[in-house]
């Protein structure tokens, strides 16, 4: 469906603009702006406010979603008459609303016709290879000399045995892949399916093609020989000292776990069923990712200071919270006189901690 960019449309957007920019305005208080200042902040914010509806109009999307595609900076520069111009050639020439959907940018370049001139000579249909329309003029008129677009077309969408149009979506959004030798991506992505990941995996991050074989490889190793679990590809890409405290945490982790999973884990440490320590780990899943060391002296703890495992396994947000903190607030009620016999004080946030004690020991924390 073509869309006319009517006068009644425009107006119907300036009006909404202008009460949405007096709301603003009404609630900011600030030294009052120069009326020149003002006139164009007023003018800015309905032409953008125009793009906005004219986006989810043409593209039926959320007005979120319009707005934040209209943010970017590429939407600053074009106005919202080339915007419409640019949607009806798109569909003239049978580029889907689907893909201008997934990406939206085509619709904010300033010379399109002239690009889709150029990408109409690859031999595969334009709605494929529309993705390509974002890469600058000058790159893709060389491309399109060296015929090198067709040829990397071809050889990722073999390789990793996807369509033509998902290669064109990779090679826009990840244009190394157009460069990147492919002698490079065959050998790094063989050495990287030698240690257990797939083609899938390395699609989600091709970054890691860029490292050398010798620098992956020596990863890869590492990986292995500290049997810090299933490899994957970040794990390449990490700095050596984010690299090394994983390795240390994971097999810290095992040391505690042995071969047992997290929940039988619970079970052991804190005496429940099975059904209690998956309704624990359903509850607060961030729990399996905390460190067990520190896990295990949190509940020691705990046990050592008068409260049972059935109290934990009732209230386990206590196992979120760091050992100072509960020690520092176990510390804070003792000073008062009292030894808390319910975990849910020891769970509130610093604030709630403060302002709400237990009823009885209000007036002393409050004077203290």
């Amino acid at each position: 469906m073509f869309i006319n960019l009517s006068t009644r449309f425009v107006q119907n957007c300036a009006k909404q603009t202008l009460g949405n920019f007096v709301r603003t305005l009404s609630n900011v208080q600030s030294k009052p702006l120069p009326s020149e200042e003002l006139a164009d902040n007023k003018k800015d914010y309905r032409d953008k406010n125009i793009k906005v509806q004219l986006l989810k109009e043409m593209l039926n999307l959320r007005l979120i979603e319009a707005a934040s595609i209209v943010s970017k900076p590429k939407f600053s520069k074009i106005t919202s008459n080339s915007i419409n111009k640019n949607y009806n050639l798109c569909l003239s020439h049978k580029i889907t609303q689907a893909r201008l959907k997934q990406f939206p940018e085509i619709l904010a370049e300033e010379k399109l016709a002239d690009k889709i001139e150029l990408v109409k000579q690859l031999p595969f249909t334009l709605d494929h290879t529309a993705a390509l329309l974002n890469i600058p003029t000058a790159r893709l008129e060389k491309l399109m000399h060296e015929e090198e677009l067709s040829q990397r077309i071809r050889f990722l969408s073999t390789f990793f045995n996807v369509t033509e149009k998902q290669a064109c979506a990779w090679m826009a959004t990840r244009r190394f892949l157009i460069s990147l030798k492919e002698e490079q991506i065959k050998e790094i992505t063989e050495l990287l399916l030698r240690f257990g990941l797939d083609k899938n995996d390395i699609s989600k991050d091709f970054w890691v093609l860029k490292y050398s074989k010798a620098t992956v490889e020596n990863r890869l190793k590492q990986v292995q020989e500290s049997n810090a679990g299933k490899v994957k590809t970040w794990m390449v890409r990490a700095k050596p000292e984010l690299f090394e405290n994983y390795v240390k945490r994971q097999s810290e982790r095992k040391s505690v776990l042995g071969d047992n999973s997290f929940a039988e884990y619970l079970c052991n440490k804190l005496g429940c069923t099975r059904e209690t320590a998956e309704y624990i780990i359903l509850k607060l899943p961030v729990l399996q990712h905390k460190c067990l060391i520190k896990l295990n002296s949190i509940i020691e703890y705990l046990v050592e200071n008068g409260f049972s495992t059935s109290q934990i396994c009732s209230n386990p947000r206590i196992l979120l919270h760091s050992l100072e903190t509960i020690k520092k607030r176990m510390e804070r009620l003792k000073a008062l006189g009292t030894q808390p016999d319910f975990l849910s004080v020891l769970t509130r946030s610093q604030k709630n901690f403060e302002d709400k004690p237990p009823c009885r020991f209000k007036d002393k924390l409050a004077s203290s």
